[in-house]
């Protein structure tokens, strides 16, 4: 139902010239197909969404959307361009003020790190979202929240309880600008 209402929209906002909403309406549709597993088409789509912002100049709106994207590329194991897409989120996010979307670009670039075997580094990063959500009073989504907890479960165990813990405490307290200095 959701899904075709979206595709409606875009259908009404493309009659009427309306380029951002139709970029928009891509980004959710790809969020939608990466939640149902569909990754290919979600990347699709999300890579449609980032064309057509990047056309408009919208510098904001990619930092902000191309966090689906990311995550799309982190499914299907490119880590490296996953990195490199959330590092640059970061930075514009960072340089514009737009402080909301920063706790989820950490966390998906922690899910990165972890997959790539550096738990202590994944525990740093979503130890300053979880205290970035809680001064925003901006929990994650529920649609995010069963995966992002599974990782963190994840790195946990494979690290060891008391230095990934250790690693979330120092994480929670480190400005953000050292946060984004740190990033390899």
């Amino acid at each position: 139902l959701v899904q075709t209402q979206v595709e409606e929209s875009m259908a009404l906002y493309r009659a009427m010239g309306d380029h951002w909403h139709v970029a928009y309406g891509l980004n959710l549709l790809g969020e939608i197909h990466l939640v149902q597993g569909e990754v290919v088409l979600a990347r699709a789509l999300f890579e449609e969404s980032m064309a057509a912002f990047k056309e408009m100049g919208s510098r904001i709106d990619i930092a902000e959307f191309q966090l689906g994207l990311a995550r799309a590329i982190t499914i299907q194991g490119e880590f490296a361009t996953a990195h490199a897409l959330y590092k640059q989120s970061l930075a514009a996010l960072g340089e514009v003020g737009d402080k909301e979307p920063i706790p989820a670009c950490l966390e998906g670039l922690g899910v990165v790190m972890a997959k790539q075997g550096l738990a202590l580094e994944a525990a740093r990063l979503w130890g300053r979202a979880e205290e970035l959500r809680h001064s925003f009073g901006a929990p994650i989504a529920p649609v995010y929240r069963t995966e992002y907890e599974w990782e963190v479960t994840t790195a946990r165990t494979k690290q060891g309880k008391e230095l990934f813990e250790a690693a979330w405490a120092e994480g929670r307290t480190m400005p953000f600008e050292e946060m984004v200095a740190h990033q390899k």
